[in-house]
């Protein structure tokens, strides 16, 4: 695997407000955070020549668009696919500017039990990543000789905001720009402007814990369900139990994803 530092993405609209990015280890998941990203990017995982599918899947971290959850969503996950064959972009698109430690941010919105202002900061924030996620697939695009790439072989994989996000792209985004294929991960379906499938068989992956404490099982289901009734190529996972962000984590009951997540795009 050949890792290849990063891209700077071009960016049309500007947020109001910009503070130093940091990372740093989460209080509440011992994860690493990544928060404050106002210049968004894409770190680049190639597959080596000798077994390079020609594939590409950008990664869109969770983090309810004030953090993005890095390693175990991110750089991981992308490390595991280039090891596979598989030409892997980690997406770190523009986030909500706090001023200091969006953890720390975040956790006191929780502790007053204020769901709107989250919802609002993330359905806020939302349009500036969708923008990051259209001009990276764009970039893909028109730079898939130089990766390496097929055209007609960019996936797109969310986790949580980053599910979100990537529906978003699918929904939203011009048809130029949309992903080939995407797989969603516990999406947070919850900040969504509109469900509008196009018009064409867009493969989705689906994988969710019943346990999610966000609640996002049965709205997972649903989403899937919307794949189904139009007769588009689908595939859910439902596990017993899991919980929310397991992402790469060392969990035995839902381990077994990736290597379902590997075996769906090895078949698209």
């Amino acid at each position: 695997m050949n890792r290849q530092s990063f891209i700077k993405l071009p960016t049309t609209t500007k947020q109001k407000f910009n503070f130093p990015s940091q990372t740093y280890i989460s209080k509440v998941s011992d994860v690493l955070h990544l928060d404050n990203v106002s210049e968004p990017e894409l770190e680049v995982f190639l597959a080596d020549p000798s077994n390079n599918t020609r594939k590409a899947m950008i990664i869109a971290p969770g983090g309810a668009l004030f953090f993005h959850a890095i390693e175990h969503e991110g750089t991981t996950v992308a490390q595991r696919l280039a090891s596979m064959g598989i030409n892997t972009f980690v997406l770190k698109y523009r986030l909500y500017p706090v001023d200091g430690n969006a953890e720390d941010y975040v956790n006191d919105l929780v502790a007053k039990e204020d769901w709107e202002a989250i919802h609002k900061c993330a359905v806020d924030t939302l349009p500036y990543a969708l923008e990051d996620a259209i001009q990276a697939i764009n970039h893909l695009r028109i730079n898939c000789e130089s990766y390496s790439i097929d055209s007609n072989q960019i996936g797109m994989i969310g986790f949580s905001a980053g599910g979100a996000l990537t529906l978003e792209a699918l929904f939203q985004g011009p048809k130029e720009s949309r992903p080939n294929y995407i797989g969603l991960v516990y999406p947070w379906v919850d900040i969504i402007s509109k469900y509008d499938l196009p018009n064409e068989n867009i493969a989705a992956f689906f994988s969710c814990a019943s346990d999610d404490e966000l609640l996002l099982a049965p709205k997972t289901v649903d989403l899937y369900k919307e794949w189904i009734q139009k007769n588009y190529t689908a595939e859910l996972h439902m596990h017993e139990s899991g919980g929310h962000g397991y992402g790469t984590k060392n969990i035995p009951e839902v381990s077994k994803w990736f290597e379902l997540l590997i075996d769906w795009i090895e078949r698209r």
